[in-house]
């Protein structure tokens, strides 16, 4: 056991890119059997991973589409894409709140620095995410939707989704620990943001200005949502100086949460 109790920023920093270079091919053959073992006896194999989005975006599409006329231009592909990124960050915050429980026979006999096994579960579903932006690209071209420059706004999107579903997971891993419930909490949690987060509607348009605006703008998840829809969609560049904002609060949450984990992943064992 390591004694990280004087942890400075810097120190934090560098554990972690030591940590990563010593043990990042563990977590990448690691995620690739789990995601192997997922799919072991299954019929349609991985395409169960797209299936479920695949389905909810049919029934999205029907519900809010037709019934509700929700009138955003390339209906199908705009919620197909809210899906997909909100997916990636439920299912990996909800999977970090019993992420240490399901890993306790791993954590109790060899060292393992425990922000690599909320990698561990990222990688999972960034590459589930990556197979349905294949999906989306496809109805892309079905659609006949135009691509400009402007598309590229994907990437800065992604970056921020992901840096925000880390830092997230971390505390809720932490939480977790000693919280045997937290689940549930976080799936009522999870259930609420996400109508506030534009999955299969437009949170500036729908809601009267300027509270519109500035809840997409306050919500991170639907600040990288709405960035990636309309730079990819639609052609528009939608870039804000919130975005820097939220990508130094996202930096910074993140060295906050290692360090944590760091200072308490001794007491974890102890209290599994």
């Amino acid at each position: 056991m390591r004694n990280n109790a004087d942890l400075t920023i810097a120190k934090t920093i560098r554990l972690f890119i030591s940590d990563w270079k010593r043990y990042r091919e563990y977590v990448i053959q690691s995620a690739r059997a789990e995601l192997q073992a997922e799919i072991t006896n299954t019929y349609l194999d991985w395409v169960w991973w797209l299936l479920e989005p695949f389905c909810l975006m049919i029934v999205y599409a029907v519900v809010f589409g037709l019934i509700f006329h929700l009138n955003e231009q390339y209906y199908p592909v705009f919620v197909f894409m809210g899906i997909t990124m909100w997916r990636y960050f439920s299912m990996t915050v909800n999977g970090s709140a019993t992420l240490m429980r399901r890993q306790k026979t791993t954590i109790t006999k060899v060292y393992i620095p425990k922000q690599m096994f909320v990698i561990n579960l990222m990688l999972r579903n960034g590459f589930k995410m990556l197979l349905s932006f294949v999906i989306i690209f496809l109805m892309m071209i079905f659609y006949r939707i135009p691509l400009s420059v402007f598309a590229l706004m994907i990437i800065p999107a992604l970056l921020l989704l992901i840096l925000v579903t880390f830092f997230v997971s971390c505390i809720i891993m932490h939480l977790g620990v000693s919280i045997e419930d937290m689940s549930y909490v976080i799936n009522i949690g999870l259930t609420m943001l996400m109508y506030f987060t534009g999955t299969f509607w437009s949170v500036e348009n729908r809601i009267p200005a300027p509270y519109g605006l500035i809840i997409s703008r306050v919500n991170p998840i639907a600040f990288s949502i709405s960035m990636g829809r309309n730079g990819l969609l639609y052609g528009t560049n939608s870039f804000h100086w919130t975005y820097f904002v939220w990508l130094g609060v996202a930096l910074l949450l993140s060295i906050a949460a290692i360090r944590m984990i760091y200072k308490n992943e001794n007491t974890y064992v102890k209290v599994l």
